[in-house]
């Protein structure tokens, strides 16, 4: 992997992921068949992501963590204690490169952090230019409005999220910053991807395609069709991420953004939070 560019942009790598997850967990407020404890705060530019009743550590970590300022030991434990404190059985916070992470990693590992099996993420940038021709016989399209709790089904269904999830994402879908794609064969849904815009950033999340359906240039198409739309949207930085493969697992989601343009930004280290004493 390409070393980090700079420590700016790794920080707003982080940055438009957690406003992504931040109006994401603003989309569940009030709604109904949810799990309980959804909460998100921010503390010093560092974004807590907290879901007590999803026991999964993408619904429960911090991102931002020393990007902004030297690790503090106080904060650390405050951190810790919250997460504690709302009672998450998994969670994680994330390590980006930067003047502070070595001192940080450090300070994680005496407070009982360790590396769980998914030791990494790998943040991707898109180098912007010309897209490529990936051929497929699907349709790619914007979705319609009425199609989002459907697209919302699709989805979930394509990663084996909880049934609940489907409210959740649908949600999102309507909210101002997000645009909604679908995959289409003969007038059925059989995938779909999500963009969030903020400003000049665009970050690139829930994108999924039925396992019926995949090897046929779906997925590669949603994703070309959102950075398309990033950058029709004046979009200067254009970002996603997904897990570092373990020894030589398959990853086609991280195939899929080398095919479409993306480049390496940074490998991001996660830590398991301890076990609440």
């Amino acid at each position: 992997m390409n070393p980090p560019t700079s420590p700016s942009l790794i920080a707003l790598g982080d940055g438009i992921e957690a406003a992504a997850f931040r109006d994401m967990y603003r989309a569940a407020a009030g709604l109904a068949g949810l799990p309980g404890g959804i909460e998100v705060e921010e503390h010093e530019g560092i974004t807590l992501l907290m879901a007590r009743g999803i026991p999964e550590a993408l619904f429960n970590r911090a991102i931002g963590l020393g990007l902004h300022r030297p690790p503090d030991a106080a904060l650390l434990d405050a951190i810790t204690a919250r997460y504690q404190a709302v009672g998450a059985r998994h969670y994680w916070l994330h390590v980006s490169p930067g003047a502070h992470a070595q001192d940080l990693v450090m300070q994680l590992r005496a407070r009982g952090y360790a590396p769980p099996p998914r030791r990494s993420w790998i943040k991707v940038r898109h180098a912007g230019g010309a897209l490529p021709i990936i051929p497929t016989d699907i349709l790619i399209r914007p979705a319609r409005p009425a199609e989002y709790t459907q697209m919302a089904t699709v989805v979930t269904q394509a990663f084996g999220m909880p049934p609940f999830m489907q409210n959740w994402l649908a949600a999102m879908a309507a909210r101002p910053g997000w645009q909604c794609f679908v995959a289409e064969e003969r007038g059925t849904l059989i995938g779909g991807g999500m963009l969030f815009i903020k400003g000049d950033c665009a970050w690139l999340g829930v994108g999924g395609v039925l396992p019926s359906h995949r090897r046929r240039g779906a997925h590669a198409n949603l994703m070309l069709a959102r950075i398309a739309a990033a950058q029709a949207a004046g979009c200067r930085h254009i970002i996603t991420e997904t897990g570092e493969p373990i020894a030589n697992e398959p990853n086609p989601s991280l195939i899929n953004m080398h095919r479409c343009g993306f480049e390496p930004l940074c490998s991001r280290l996660n830590f398991a939070g301890p076990m609440r004493p």
